[in-house]
């Protein structure tokens, strides 16, 4: 799966109130992935995995103490500011994000070799989540990879047998004991027989609260620190990342002006409603015809990137034509051309779930048909897009 798959169709929620936009991965391209656990139960069932080396080193059972892969040797500035030591092997997704709500959520694990060892040894491998408002000169990201009492940030000093033990989860070699040890100890059993990791932290929540209508920037980074052995991986759980608290005043506001840029100049708003934005868009026919000119493809290929970045929109296609022709043959005629575009948009990738079509034949025309002209304009599609 590509980074922008990753973020979009396995980690945003499904009614996330959330517009994704400019997801970048930088890293090994071994250092990240999505994985199912079949046993739920063992730490998490699904998700994204992005590693300090190789994301199939995590594969278990858990065999040895210092698992690890040298990847890309890659620096970090911001992971460096927050490290004791040399940051090496950094992997990191980032994007841009609006929220229709409040704050943010997602949930999330952290794994890692340097368990037991390495706690209180003044050098961890390092991860954050750094969170800032785009556009704005100044100020340091937050790292909202904290605890639930959101004063301190999660690491391996921090979650450990000794400290926080409440959000520590052990793990064991798989092979070294019997039975009778795993019977008295079944949920660390899972553990070590699906992961490799020396221990995890339980499923914590990453929040954050945002201002109004302000586009925010997400990092989400993880590095070696020191050695470049030793790998640690962040597990960021599926469908949890959206938008949630409160509905913001500007909601409608916000996604009428976000849809109107990524549109361009191409449309026009014929109706707004709280929930609901209608488009008049030069989606135009021939005479008689319902193929797509060569000179729709560009238009339709920005709704198609607008329903990609904005997953919570449904869209509804309404067919038109002149009054050229009989009112039946006209109806079946604006159905056929709905249709078109619909079959477009699905074949780009976009569900069937999220489109409908229909058609209204020359009830609605928005010109006179007594000119070319104006019959022209008239045989066209609408675009009304909810969420």
């Amino acid at each position: 799966m590509t980074p922008v798959e990753l973020i979009r169709s396995v980690l945003l929620q499904s009614n996330s109130d959330l517009i994704i936009e400019n997801v970048v991965y930088k890293g090994n391209k071994a250092s990240i992935g999505a994985f199912v656990n079949e046993t739920k139960e063992a730490v998490m069932g699904e998700g994204i995995i992005l590693s300090s080396g190789n994301v199939f080193d995590a594969l278990g059972p858990n065999k040895l103490k210092n698992t690890g892969t040298r990847s890309s040797g890659r620096r970090d500035n911001q992971l460096q500011a927050i490290s004791n030591g040399i940051v090496l092997d950094a992997a990191s997704i980032e994007f841009d994000l609006i929220a229709l709500r409040d704050s943010i959520v997602f949930e999330y694990v952290f794994a890692s070799e340097e368990y037991p060892e390495y706690v209180d040894k003044g050098v961890n491998d390092v991860f954050a989540f750094f969170i800032k408002e785009k556009n704005k000169g100044g100020g340091i990201p937050r790292n909202i990879a904290r605890l639930p009492d959101s004063k301190s940030t999660v690491s391996i000093d921090n979650v450990n047998h000794r400290r926080n033990e409440r959000y520590f989860l052990p793990s064991d070699f798989y092979h070294i004991h019997d039975t009778e040890f795993w019977s008295k100890y079944p949920e660390m059993m899972l553990r070590s027989r699906i992961f490799e990791f020396d221990g995890f932290t339980t499923t914590l929540k990453a929040t954050a609260k945002l201002k109004e209508g302000k586009t925010y920037h997400l990092k989400i980074a993880i590095a070696d620190v020191g050695d470049r052995y030793y790998d640690s991986a962040v597990l960021l759980k599926a469908y949890s990342l959206s938008s949630n608290g409160k509905s913001i005043s500007k909601a409608d506001s916000i996604v009428g002006q976000y849809i109107s840029k990524k549109l361009q100049s191409n449309s026009a708003i014929l109706e707004n409603e709280q929930g609901s934005l209608s488009y008049a868009i030069p989606i135009q026919f021939n005479v008689n015809a319902a193929d797509l000119l060569d000179e729709s493809i560009t238009i339709l290929n920005s709704i198609v990137l607008l329903l990609e970045e904005f997953n919570d929109l449904q869209l509804e296609i309404i067919g038109h034509t002149d009054n050229y022709g009989t009112a039946v043959d006209n109806l079946l005629l604006s159905e056929a051309r709905a249709k078109t575009v619909l079959n477009y948009i699905e074949s780009s990738g976009i569900s069937e779930k999220r489109i409908s079509a229909h058609g209204k034949g020359e009830e609605m025309p928005v010109s006179s048909n007594d000119t070319e002209e104006g019959r022209a304009a008239n045989r066209r599609v609408e675009f009304n897009f909810s969420y």
